[in-house]
C-alpha cells in the first residue's frame, strides 16, 4: 500500500475513534438525562422515571378516540394478516418435517435462508432530527402533531 493511502486508512481510523468517544459520551449524557442505565443489553429506568412514564400513557379509550379514522378502519384488514402468516408458517413447518424427510432431502435450518435485512434503513438518517430520545415522553407529546403532519406532507 502507498504512503498516501497508508495515511489515508490511519486518518480514518483516527476519526473513528474520536467519532465512537463522542458519540459514547452522547450516550452517557442521555443516560443521565432520562435515568437509565443498561443491564444485559436492556434500559433500565430508575423507578420515579418508570412511574412518570407510567403517569403519562394514553389509555386505550383517549388512543381510539385520538386516532384518525382511516387507521381505524384499515387496522383489523392489517393486523387479520397475522393469522394467515402464522397458518403459513405452521404448514411450513409441518411440510418440511415430514415430505422433505420422506424423500430423504435434508433439514434446512430457517436463520440460513431468512433474513430480516435492515440495510434499506440507511435512509431513515435523514429523518434523524424527526427522532425523539427513548423515554422521553414529554417530548414526544409536545411533537406528536408537528410529526404527523410532517408525514402527512
Amino acid at each position: 500500500m502507498n504512503a498516501n493511502a497508508e495515511r489515508i486508512l490511519a486518518r480514518m481510523t483516527e476519526l473513528e475513534g474520536a467519532l465512537e468517544a463522542e458519540l459514547e459520551a452522547e450516550l452517557a449524557a442521555k443516560r443521565r438525562e432520562f435515568r437509565y442505565r443498561l443491564e444485559k443489553g436492556r434500559a433500565a429506568f430508575e423507578r420515579e422515571v418508570g412511574e412518570r412514564l407510567k403517569a403519562a400513557r394514553q389509555g386505550w379509550v383517549a388512543f381510539l378516540l385520538a386516532a384518525p379514522l382511516p387507521s381505524l378502519l384499515v387496522a383489523p384488514v392489517i393486523y387479520s394478516l397475522i393469522v394467515p402468516l402464522i397458518l403459513l408458517d405452521a404448514w411450513l413447518f409441518v411440510y418440511q418435517r415430514t415430505c422433505l424427510r420422506a424423500y430423504g432431502i435434508a433439514r434446512v435450518e430457517r436463520s440460513r435462508y431468512i433474513v430480516v435485512d435492515r440495510s434499506g434503513l440507511a435512509g431513515a438518517h435523514g429523518r434523524y432530527k424527526d427522532f425523539l430520545d427513548f423515554g422521553d415522553a414529554d417530548a414526544y407529546r409536545r411533537r406528536l402533531e408537528d410529526l404527523r403532519s410532517g408525514l402527512r406532507s
